[in-house]
């Protein structure tokens, strides 16, 4: 019983906090009649709309990189904020979101298409898709990759 416990029940039950909740964020096309880039959304058990949500811009513009700050407006809707759609030159573009909360971190890339806005829904069904989230920061590799992803199109 003592071995049962040991190699079976204890990992279980120590395990059980760790998917307890959940926090993430999506990023998703806004209504048709929004001026919005985008829509975020936070979503999780452990108060999403006390996250911090911040991000950027970013982009490979004439074959250097840039990046330009985003501004999110309240929807009046618990976690969910729309991104000002910004200012961008010509180029290969991504939004790079990051939600944190309390030691929670989550983030999101997704391309923008050449309006400025969300290019599409974003697919996270395979490594290939340039829309990737995760549960730790968006490292500056995972931006070149997703822009260099958009620039092989």
């Amino acid at each position: 019983m003592k071995q049962f416990l040991r190699w079976v029940a204890a990992p279980i039950l120590f395990a059980a906090p760790v998917f307890a909740g959940g926090f993430w964020l999506t990023l998703e096309r806004p209504a048709n009649e929004s001026d919005a880039a985008a829509v975020v959304r936070v979503i999780g058990c452990h108060n999403p709309q006390d996250a911090q949500v911040a991000g950027t811009a970013e982009g490979l513009v004439r074959g250097k990189r840039a990046s330009v700050p985003i501004k999110l407006r309240s929807t009046g809707r618990t976690g969910v904020y729309e991104i000002e759609r910004p200012t961008l030159e010509p180029g290969a573009w991504v939004f790079a979101v990051t939600a944190r909360l309390d030691r929670s971190l989550t983030s999101e890339l997704a391309p923008l298409a050449a309006d400025g806005r969300l290019a599409a829904v974003v697919d996270r069904s395979t490594p290939e898709k340039p829309g990737r989230y995760a549960y730790r920061a968006i490292l500056p590799a995972d931006i070149d990759a997703a822009l260099a992803r958009l620039t092989r199109r």
